[in-house]
C-alpha cells in the first residue's frame, strides 16, 4: 500500500477548498496558474485535445494513472480505461486528469472532478481546474511564470 500518498491524496481531495476562479501568483508576482472554468471547458479541450491522463486512488491508496482518449458531452468526461481505473471508480471517487501542454513551453491543463465507473466508460463530471505554468528547466530554478 501507499500510506504516504493515500493521506496526501486524502488531503488534496477533501481538505483544500474549490478551485478560486482568481489566478495563482508566485513569489515574484507573476501568473502560476490560471482557473479553468468548466463552461469554458469546450473551448479548451479544442486546444488541449482529446487524450488525458486519468488519476485515481484504489481503496488500498495506490495510485492509478492511465492515458486515454477523453470525450466531453458538455455535462461530463468519459473514457474507456482498462480495470484497474474501473475498479477504482465502482462507487463516485475523487479523478484528476492532466492535459500535457499543447506544444513547448505552454502550460498544462488540470482538472479536478468525481468520478464513477459506468459499464467500460468513467463518467467524469469536472468540479474545477487550473492551466499550471510550465516547469523550470532544472530543480531549484525559477520557472516560466
Amino acid at each position: 500500500t501507499c500510506p504516504c500518498l493515500k493521506n496526501y491524496l486524502n488531503i488534496w481531495h477533501t481538505a483544500l477548498p474549490p478551485p478560486s476562479l482568481t489566478p495563482a501568483v508566485c513569489g515574484y508576482g507573476l501568473v502560476m496558474s490560471h482557473p479553468v472554468d468548466t463552461e469554458e471547458l469546450s473551448e479548451r479541450l479544442d486546444e488541449y485535445g482529446n487524450a488525458a491522463f486519468v488519476i485515481t486512488v484504489g481503496t488500498d491508496g495506490c495510485p492509478k494513472v492511465v492515458h486515454v482518449p477523453i470525450i466531453w458531452d458538455g455535462e461530463a468526461l468519459r473514457c474507456t480505461p482498462g480495470g484497474g481505473t474501473l475498479a477504482n471508480l465502482a462507487s463516485l471517487a475523487p479523478v484528476t486528469l492532466v492535459f500535457p501542454p499543447p506544444r513547448p513551453g505552454a502550460y498544462s491543463m488540470l482538472l479536478d472532478g468525481e468520478g464513477i465507473a459506468d459499464d467500460v466508460f468513467a463518467v467524469i463530471r469536472p468540479s474545477g481546474g487550473v492551466l499550471h505554468r510550465p516547469a523550470p528547466g532544472h530543480p531549484g530554478d525559477d520557472g516560466p511564470c
